[in-house]
């Protein structure tokens, strides 16, 4: 595939950003798809031992319920859109990573303005099993990735090393094992003015 890029993680792991893995009317018109086909929720989940309401709308599709945060997500079908999707990625993965095992569930973020965000954390639910790849779609507005070595950035050291990536309209980022082992990552709130953005995230949920 064409406009691969490509980051070594120091310390293990590492990152493929297909940055025109969508032309820009079909990324268009399956965002305005997906916005009205998803069950969009604000949905709460537990931090630090409190439940907090998540700073963002999710939707989800999978046949098996997938859990994170304290907060457990039943089986929803695909909509139309997401399964063409979903099988586009696929394809995708066998080609650039053979041994992973084919994606069957989607987690939707749907960012309404700067203010809605994603905290730093990582993949690595016991249903994703020990060497999850995770790939995030981006549509619409630009926003900023953010992943650091959890070592060094648990520690509140201030100069951990955080590598940032903008996700663009369109564009495919994939981790790689042992990313979510080793790595954070997370959406940063941003005050500048910002568009809607809807993130599209696809893993394999074992039972």
């Amino acid at each position: 595939m064409k406009n691969v890029v490509k980051y070594a993680l120091h310390w293990g792991g590492g990152l493929h950003l297909f940055e025109e893995f969508l032309a820009t009317a079909e990324a268009r018109n399956l965002m305005v798809r997906l916005i009205a086909e998803l069950s969009f929720e604000q949905r709460s989940i537990r931090l630090f031992g409190k439940k907090v309401l998540q700073p963002r709308l999710i939707a989800w599709a999978g046949k098996h319920p997938y859990s994170y945060s304290g907060d457990t997500l039943e089986p929803r079908e695909f909509p139309r859109a997401a399964l063409s999707l979903l099988s586009l990625i696929n394809a995708s993965l066998k080609e650039t990573s053979p041994a992973a095992p084919p994606f069957n569930h989607m987690l939707a973020n749907l960012y309404r303005n700067g203010s809605d965000s994603m905290g730093m954390h990582s993949d690595n639910e016991r249903e994703l099993g020990a060497t999850p790849f995770i790939a995030s779609v981006s549509l619409g507005a630009t926003r900023t990735f953010s992943i650091a070595p959890k070592k060094i950035f648990r520690k509140n050291q201030p100069k951990a090393p955080v590598l940032r990536i903008p996700l663009t309209h369109g564009s495919l980022l994939l981790m790689v094992p042992p990313t979510q082992e080793n790595y954070l990552h997370g959406i940063s709130k941003t005050k500048k003015p910002v568009a809607e953005r809807l993130n599209l995230t696809f893993r394999c949920v074992q039972i």
